[in-house]
């Protein structure tokens, strides 16, 4: 009933999950079921990246076992939808094949707020017809579990561990993002390492000609700089250059 359903809708996008297996920490790519496939629209991934701190902030536009050519889910919703977007990354022509899990093009995600700010309606409620079918027309609607225990929490830059949002949540953020083109893009490292060792050794410019209480509030004015900077990539170009490895050599 539910493929039949789907394929009668035809504007689906089911989710492809990529997981550990547990068996010599083999990588498996799981699709849903041959007959929920056949009648999907699309198929996306979904999860986002932990990073190093264990905060859910970035995604990463392909991804995949052995060749990275699968498209976030909210990709797909976009395309289905056909709404304005551009295609993160081109699909392979010709793959790589490489052994193991295989991303690329990591972006950080612009959330909208903290968990709640995005409005969700209980599928209860519409079961019961409490919710008209208007209400969602002209709507993408993510369809998820939002109740502790039911489905992943994951905690994210707005609220961290004391306030994880729902998996769904993420998806409908990372949707957004990519819906206004706010993406976040990474600087290459050798860029944030050359950009950061700049920036701290602009204060020897004064700090050998001027005298230390004074070298020391222009150098305090100068940390304002690299946070000015940072932030000001980051608004107007969608570019995060992180500022505290300047910053840090600027008080040191």
């Amino acid at each position: 009933a539910l493929a039949l359903a789907v394929a009668e809708c035809g504007r689906v996008v089911l989710p492809i999950l990529i997981e550990a297996s547990g068996v010599g920490g083999l990588v498996l790519e799981s699709p849903p079921f041959p007959k929920l496939l056949a009648a999907a629209a699309g198929l996306g991934r979904v999860g986002a990246r932990l990073d190093e701190d264990g905060i859910a902030r970035s995604v990463d536009l392909r991804e995949g076992v052995g060749q990275a050519s699968w498209p976030l889910f909210a990709e797909e919703l976009l395309r289905v939808a056909k709404l304005a977007y551009t295609p993160s990354v081109p699909p392979v022509a010709e793959p790589d094949i490489q052994p193991g899990l295989i991303r690329a093009e990591t972006r950080r995600v612009e959330f909208a707020g903290a968990p709640g700010t995005i409005p969700s309606i209980s599928y209860a409620r519409v079961l019961q017809g409490d919710v008209s079918p208007d209400f969602f027309a002209g709507k993408t609607v993510l369809v998820g579990t939002t109740a502790t225990g039911l489905g992943d929490f994951l905690p994210t830059p707005l609220s961290a561990y004391a306030q994880p949002m729902s998996g769904v949540e993420v998806q409908a953020n990372i949707w957004q993002s990519m819906r206004t083109q706010r993406l976040i893009g990474l600087l290459p490292t050798w860029v944030t390492a050359l950009s950061c060792a700049l920036l701290a050794l602009v204060p020897m410019l004064w700090l050998t000609r001027l005298l230390p209480f004074s070298g020391l509030l222009v150098s305090t004015f100068w940390m304002i700089i690299p946070a000015l900077v940072s932030a000001l990539l980051l608004e107007i170009f969608h570019v995060w250059l992180p500022p505290s490895g300047a910053l840090l050599a600027g008080f040191v």
